[in-house]
């Protein structure tokens, strides 16, 4: 499960550290609690050269109606990903990571919200893209169309386990070439779609302000502060 996310790196960055030819011409706002539907960086690579472009969390197949289920698709199970009819197309030719700082879970019955995020840096997670088009829409129109994405999710590494039991998969920059490449094979694709290996991942506790998505600001990701320490009159009445 991945429902919301942080993404703070500009154009520039993100064009050094996935050796993008193809540059977005807008510019994100840093982003530290992207939601469902809200637009966001992919890094794609259809000819072959990686491009760097602005798309909206939640896929919307070709053949949908219309946008409205966006919201119910912004993650996809490496277990289905292959075969299910929302997914199967855009997994076999359109494919995309999605870089991140690190992403939200809520953990119990509390809802306590944990940022997790690589260890080594920016995390490059698998991703899923799509393009879409009103049946009314003018076919010389860019403009008319609307880009999505969906973020794949696979079991949860020994690091993140006791927080989800599911996770964004985090593709190695050593495979970011076969990921991105439309000629890649299934099988060679699913091999990709793996827990991260332990020691990859940390968590730590945060502000239940991430909670509302109005809230904005590097604070969140920041680790919650513990509560304080009892003073001796009250560590003796235990």
């Amino acid at each position: 499960m991945c429902g919301r996310y942080a993404a703070s790196r500009e154009v520039l960055e993100l064009q050094l550290l996935f050796d993008i030819a193809v540059p977005e011409s807008r510019a994100l706002p840093a982003n530290y609690n992207i939601a469902p539907t809200q637009e966001t960086y992919i890094i794609d690579a259809p000819e072959q050269e990686r491009r760097l472009r602005v798309v909206n969390w939640g896929l919307v197949p070709a053949w949908s109606r219309d946008v409205s289920g966006a919201a119910r698709l912004i993650n996809a199970r490496a277990e289905t990903v292959a075969e299910k009819p929302s997914f199967k197309a855009a997994f076999a030719r359109r494919r995309c990571l999605v870089p991140m700082d690190g992403w939200y879970e809520w953990q119990g019955a509390g809802k306590q919200p944990w940022f997790l995020s690589r260890m080594d840096g920016l995390a490059a997670v698998a991703g899923i893209c799509e393009r879409w088009r009103p049946a009314n829409a003018d076919p010389s129109n860019p403009a008319a169309v609307y880009h999505s994405m969906s973020i794949i999710t696979t079991e949860a590494s020994p690091d993140t386990v006791h927080v989800h039991d599911r996770m964004p998969v985090l593709i190695d920059p050593d495979d970011f070439a076969a990921w991105l490449d439309p000629a890649t094979g299934t099988g060679e694709l699913l091999h990709l779609l793996r827990p991260a290996p332990a020691g990859t991942v940390q968590a730590w506790r945060v502000s239940r302000a991430v909670s509302q998505v109005r809230n904005n600001d590097p604070s969140l990701i920041e680790p919650m502060e513990p509560p304080p320490a009892p003073s001796p009159e009250q560590a003796l009445l235990f």
